[in-house]
């Protein structure tokens, strides 16, 4: 399988370099569509600069023989037409980590690109698309609305807890790309009790959410999707040899797969029709083995949400003899060693932020830490708060 998809990629690829703008015209395929769940898991070779991301798709079609449609409305609303050039240099690499990193690179403007599967059909669109067709959902958050670090509950604590969960959620959803605009859309937490009106993938967001709440990440633990994979180890390995070249170069040589790395390019990394991006280039690797390239803003985006519990951090350091300090300022003094301690000498380039306030950003909660940062960060606050509780 994997022999027949990497000859196939070589001579599509050939053919795309010959007509890089053109558009293909849509044709009914001459093969029976593969199932899908095969397809995604079979590794392609794809090798492509300045191809338009409809030939793109047409290439995934005909290497796959799997059924991909592209979202063409939702995706021109988000800034990305037919022509939109995509770059992308991966050698055996799952499909479905192509798609995922497609998602990723392509300059996208008012929602981030998403990817669906179901019915046998992969398709390519955005949260905001996928943010429609509202359903009703009702949740019982009582626990969370009355719990404290102090000895008891109050009235008006827990009318600052509901107020500071319902900010959380709409947060959440936001980040999601679900538009919380009023608009058909609603979230309100009263009296122990969750209501909104959302996307049935909003429903699902929440639901995550308050799971994470529930049962949030113990010390030296890492949060679902950071850990790293034994793709992205290879990478970090094969990687750590050419750190001494700068990222542009590497850049500049990815089509010619330097050191076996495969490199994605986001956009403004090598442009030469825009100025040089503010600041210099950064990194990251993906859970698929993928090394990104780009600027410092398109790699912030990259944000994902993490729980974690110092609940028992906090009881035993107040529990000391000595300690005189209340388990609110105690939470208060952990936060601020682990803010030193993760952005020593790499400190995100807008600060730590309120959560209200937008990425990155690190935000109590009664003993609880919610963070919004990228996964190297979070690997970095699981090593930190790993040596703060030995």
């Amino acid at each position: 399988m994997k022999t027949r998809l990497a000859i196939a990629a070589i001579l599509l690829v050939a053919r795309l370099a010959g007509a890089q703008s053109a558009t293909a015209p849509a044709t009914a395929p001459d093969y029976l569509p593969v199932n899908l769940d095969h397809a995604l898991t079979a590794t392609i070779t794809i090798d492509v600069k300045g191809s338009s991301l409809a030939d793109l798709a047409d290439t995934f079609r005909s290497m796959t023989h799997a059924n991909v449609v592209m979202n063409w409305a939702a995706l021109d609303r988000a800034g990305i037409a037919h022509n939109t050039p995509v770059e992308l240099h991966l050698k055996d690499v799952p499909f479905e980590q192509v798609v995922k990193t497609l998602c990723q690179i392509l300059p996208a403007t008012s929602s981030r690109l998403n990817y669906t599967v179901g019915d046998n059909i992969l398709t390519i669109t955005t949260d905001a698309e996928l943010g429609k067709a509202n359903v009703p959902m009702l949740d019982d958050i009582d626990r969370l609305t009355a719990y404290t670090l102090e000895k008891e509950i109050t009235p008006e604590k827990r009318a600052e807890n509901e107020k500071f969960l319902e900010a959380f959620f709409k947060e959440v959803l936001i980040q999601a790309g679900e538009p919380m605009d009023a608009k058909g859309h609603a979230l309100a937490v009263k009296r122990g009790t969750l209501a909104a009106t959302v996307s049935t993938r909003g429903k699902e967001i929440v639901e995550k959410a308050r799971r994470q709440l529930g049962s949030p990440t113990k010390p030296g633990q890492y949060v679902a999707g950071t850990t790293l994979t034994a793709d992205a180890k290879k990478t970090a390995a094969l990687f750590a040899a050419v750190r001494d070249q700068p990222l542009a170069t590497l850049a500049q040589q990815a089509a010619d797969h330097p050191h076996g790395l495969n490199i994605a390019l986001l956009p403004g990394t090598l442009d030469p029709a825009s100025p040089p991006p503010a600041g210099p280039l950064e990194s990251a690797i993906t859970d698929g083995g993928i090394l990104l390239i780009g600027p410092h803003k398109a790699l912030a985006d990259r944000t994902m949400l993490g729980i974690y519990d110092l609940r028992d951090m906090i009881k035993r350091r107040t529990a000391k003899p000595a300690q005189s300090a209340s388990p609110s300022d105690t939470q208060d003094a952990i936060i601020a060693a682990l803010q030193s301690a993760v952005t020593a000498g790499d400190p995100p380039a807008d600060g730590w932020k309120k959560f209200d306030a937008g990425p990155p950003s690190m935000t109590p909660f009664n003993g609880l830490l919610i963070v919004y940062a990228t996964p190297e960060k979070h690997r970095a606050i699981t090593e930190a708060l790993r040596k703060m509780n030995p």
